[in-house]
């Protein structure tokens, strides 16, 4: 039950940290459950997710002025971040109510 509790409360930070920012990074050690976090919250909303151990999913970011404004009104998450510099990205998708969650170790 406890823990139930503090996922809710993360999950509820994360939602209004969306809310207000148009990125947001969840940091902290691997196998934590920052990409769960952030899936369990695109599960509420139109959403894709790139996870950027995947080669495939690298290559799609290859020309992101391209490939984010075909999503600009979907929330991003990426997975892996801390494998791929995204500086730009989020400012490549030229709309201020799109979203992106990084998760990152």
């Amino acid at each position: 039950m406890i823990a139930s509790m503090i996922e809710r409360r993360r999950s509820q930070a994360l939602a209004v940290a969306l809310d207000e920012a148009p990125a947001v990074a969840l940091l902290g050690p691997r196998q934590v459950g920052k990409t769960t976090l952030a899936l369990e919250l695109a599960g509420q909303r139109p959403a894709i997710y790139l996870d950027l151990e995947s080669a495939p999913d690298r290559a799609k970011l290859a020309e992101p002025a391209l490939y984010l404004p075909q999503h600009a009104d979907k929330l991003v998450v990426y997975g892996g971040a801390e494998r791929f510099p995204m500086t730009d990205d989020i400012e490549a998708m030229g709309r201020v109510d799109a979203c992106a969650v990084l998760t990152a170790a």
